[in-house]
């Protein structure tokens, strides 16, 4: 059945791809189907109980559905599809013809192919893919995605700082001698962390030792001031150190010397400089000088020891001469502590006079009388509380009657501020009352201008409430309600309106569930009523829509009159719309519905001016895609093989433009077809006024533009046509060896003989390579022609052309 209907749409000038006989000799098998199935404008699959089981057949439809091809499926046998199939093939539209094989069927699935291949060239403007059955072309490659970025690792942001170590080229001088430290610099213990301060003159470097600490065996002697002076260009030797008994010389950096103390120390150096400080070492000790000009010198176990004893004789010594002085003084001291009592209290007498508080005068001279009951004070201090106390009084009794009169005035001010505030009040609740009218009747009038009936009702409400009785509301009342009446009707028109167009949905709904139930009488009828709701409620694209899709039912239904005229007025209603596009394509498939070939009552000259009237609206949009198609199809139908009013001329100027056209868009394979038909218009043997020698020179170009894509099967046919313009039995000028040698390219290019329509073919071929042998050897029969004419009878023989078969064998006896 897949090569019956092979046959047919190559018949109606549809290439086919077809597996094995388009597959590439020596090319590996399944990279065929895969090339081309990207290379194809749409699959056919041809449905039956041996393509549901097999897993082949699964593997190309999902190939296909990966690369957005359409589907076509057309069942010949009543089998439900398995799962793995279904899945993509249920929301495509299946084409059923049970039973097969008849010529009705046939051109149903011609026109469902036509259809399809249409809508893909149109969906896809700039696409170079061809449309079904023709030449597999590779694939355009692809580059693979960029990897994803890779996360860089944390970075981790350290900032190491080193004071850099600098050599100091001069200690600052220093001179100190510390006057009175609190304890002995030899006392120093290792076991210890004391503190001890010190204080001392300046030396020449403007530095002077205050506090010091004493840690382990080290004294630390900090300097009391920052400003150290310019003690750089100091010489050396002229810095004398005097701290506890201990006196030593600074010296340059590197350079080791001597510090003099009751006994030599150790040698001193002075260290690289850390951070703001200069360390001096002397012996174990060490001397810090710089910025802060410290000191630090460490002394020996013994020197601890001795200046621990001398300082504790210095010690008790002072504590005895300390407590005779003591004794002397303590009598002094405790007279006149109580005269700085008794003064106390008088001062606090004296203090209370200056206030208002009674009892606070009371208690401050009881104090003083029990302090000091014999001073000669006390009468004088008595008469001045009481002094106090009478002023008190008086200011007491002024301030009451003061109090009286300003409570008084507080009172009168009092009420005349309420009756002020009460007016007050009543202003602002009038100007409030205005207000809110004012507002309300601005509300009412604003509402009024809006299309929404709960807005004018909140706002008329509130106007009632706040302005009932303003004379502007008499009319804004019968505004009010005229707009209420206005929008009921409105709601109640949508409401009808919402009423058809659910009623038109669902008609619609029922119309698509017929179509994909295969009821297609059912779908034409109730996309045409659906159309006829959809423009009550005048919904153009919708009606135009269900117009076209009821034409596109009626055609499958083989009423191609009832057809044209709905593609028609699919077309005037998408002219409403201003789609040229839709437009077009209407025009297009109206015109195609005149094809009296198949339309009882349809014209040539209808159909070829719907036709051209649609290539005007293509090239207008740049729809180059349909210019070309449409110059094609005009070109058919120009034919006089098939239009007995058409013109070989007009045919072959069509054809000339459509390649011209397919060249444009750089679509090799339907230029080729294109120029193929303009030599076949251009061969004597069907055009009187052809030329063979134009129609060779056509079927060349053909072959190069089918070895330029790479095409071998149609490479085949390419050789055949050349073969058969070759012919001298066709063309005077030929001869029987280049035929031959093109009939013998045509096999070899092309040897399947899977299908009926290979059979076929290589059955005509064979025969007329082995004639093309004979006649051009003076009509003697060879080996080589006898196997030919052999293999082709058997090939007729195999496709039940016993005619054929006995024709072929003819030659041989």
């Amino acid at each position: 059945m897949a090569d019956a209907l092979c046959h047919a749409l190559e018949s109606e000038g549809i290439r086919v791809w077809i597996a094995p006989r388009d597959v590439d000799p020596g090319m590996p098998y399944a990279r065929c189907i895969i090339e081309a199935i990207h290379a194809s404008a749409l699959m056919m699959l041809v449905f039956s109980g041996a393509t549901n089981d097999s897993e082949h057949v699964a593997r190309e439809v999902e190939l296909a559905a990966r690369a957005k091809k359409p589907l076509l499926p057309v069942r010949v046998e009543t089998v439900e599809p398995h799962p793995e199939l279904m899945y993509f093939l249920g929301r495509a539209h299946w084409l059923d013809i049970v039973p097969p094989g008849t010529r009705q069927e046939q051109a149903r699935v011609i026109a469902a192919v036509r259809k399809l291949l249409h809508r893909s060239a149109a969906g896809g403007r700039a696409s170079t893919t061809p449309q079904a059955g023709s030449g597999a072309q590779q694939p355009h490659a692809v580059s693979p995605p960029p990897p994803p970025p890779q996360s860089p690792p944390d970075a981790v942001a350290r900032e190491v700082r080193e004071r850099p170590v600098m050599q100091t080229p001069v200690v600052p001088a220093v001179s100190v001698v510390p006057e009175a430290p609190l304890m002995p610099l030899e006392a120093a213990d290792d076991a210890r962390e004391d503190e001890l301060e010190a204080t001392g003159g300046a030396g020449e470097g403007g530095v002077e030792v205050g506090r010091g600490e004493v840690r382990g065996a080290q004294v630390l002697l900090g300097a009391g001031s920052a400003e150290v002076g310019d003690a750089r260009a100091t010489d050396a030797g002229a810095a004398g150190v005097t701290a506890g008994g201990v006196s030593g010389a600074a010296v340059r950096a590197g350079v080791e010397a001597s510090v003099d103390a009751a006994g030599a120390v150790g040698p001193t150096q002075v260290v690289p400089r850390r951070g703001r400080r200069t360390l001096l070492w002397a012996g174990a000790a060490v001397v810090t000088l710089g910025a802060g000009a410290g000191l630090a010198v460490s002394l020996g176990k013994a020197r601890e020891r001795e200046a621990q004893r001398v300082a504790l004789v210095k010690q008790q010594e002072q504590e005895r001469q300390e407590a005779e002085i003591a004794l002397a003084t303590q009598a002094a001291k405790e007279a006149a502590q109580k005269r700085a009592v008794a003064d106390a209290a008088a001062a606090k007498v004296r203090g209370t006079l200056q206030g208002a508080d009674v009892a606070a005068m009371d208690a401050a001279m009881a104090e003083f009388a029990s302090i000091a009951p014999e001073d000669e004070r006390l009468a004088s201090l008595r008469g001045l509380v009481q002094v106090a106390k009478d002023r008190i009084a008086e200011e007491a009794k002024l301030a009451r009657m003061a109090e009286e009169a300003r409570n008084l005035k507080l009172q009168r001010d009092a009420e005349e501020a309420r009756q002020a505030a009460a007016k007050k009040k009543a202003d602002e609740e009038a100007a409030a009352k205005k207000a809110a009218a004012e507002s309300a009747i601005l509300g009412l009038r604003q509402a009024l201008t809006k299309n929404d009936l709960d807005v004018i009702d909140r706002a008329l409400r509130v106007a009632e409430l706040t302005a009932g009785n303003d004379p502007r509301m008499t009319e804004l009342r019968k505004q009010a309600l005229s707009a209420r009446a206005q929008l009921e009707q409105a709601a109640a028109d949508r409401a009808a309106q919402a009423k058809l167009r659910k009623d038109a949905d669902e008609a619609r709904e029922k119309a698509e569930a017929s179509a994909e139930a295969n009821r297609f009488s059912d779908a034409a009828v109730q996309f045409g009523d659906a159309a006829k709701k959809y423009e009550v409620i005048q919904d153009v694209a919708m009606q135009a829509d269900c117009v076209e899709r009821q034409a596109r039912y009626s055609a499958l239904l083989d009423q191609y009159e009832t057809a044209s005229d709905l593609y028609g007025e699919a077309a005037r209603l998408y002219k409403r719309l201003g789609d040229v596009e839709a437009e077009a394509d209407a025009l297009y498939e109206q015109g195609a519905s005149k094809n009296p070939l198949i339309n009882d009552r349809g014209a040539w000259s209808e159909a070829l001016k719907l036709l051209e009237q649609a290539g005007e609206l293509h090239a207008r949009i740049g729809d180059n895609v349909g210019v070309a198609a449409g110059l094609r199809r005009r070109g058919d139908f120009s034919r006089p093989d098939k239009n007995p009013d058409g013109s070989w001329a007009t045919a072959i100027e069509l054809y000339r433009l459509a390649a011209k056209a397919w060249d444009k868009i750089s679509n090799d394979t339907m230029r080729a077809a294109a120029i193929a038909d303009q030599a076949y218009c251009t061969r004597p043997d069907n055009n009187p006024d052809g030329s063979w020698a134009e129609a060779i020179k056509l079927y060349q170009n053909v072959l190069l533009l089918h070895e330029k894509g790479g095409h071998d099967g149609l490479r085949a046919h390419g050789h055949e046509y050349l073969a058969e313009c070759m012919r001298p039995d066709k063309n005077p000028d030929g001869q029987w060896t280049k035929a031959s040698d093109h009939y013998a390219q045509a096999l070899q290019l092309d040897s399947s003989e899977e299908r009926w329509q290979d059979k076929l073919t290589k059955a005509r071929r064979l025969h007329y390579h082995a004639f093309c042998l004979i006649e051009g050897d003076s009509r003697k029969m060879t080996p080589q022609a006898r196997q030919l004419f052999e293999r082709a009878a058997v090939l007729w023989e195999k496709v039940n052309d016993t005619k054929s078969a006995e024709a072929s064998r003819s030659w041989i006896r």
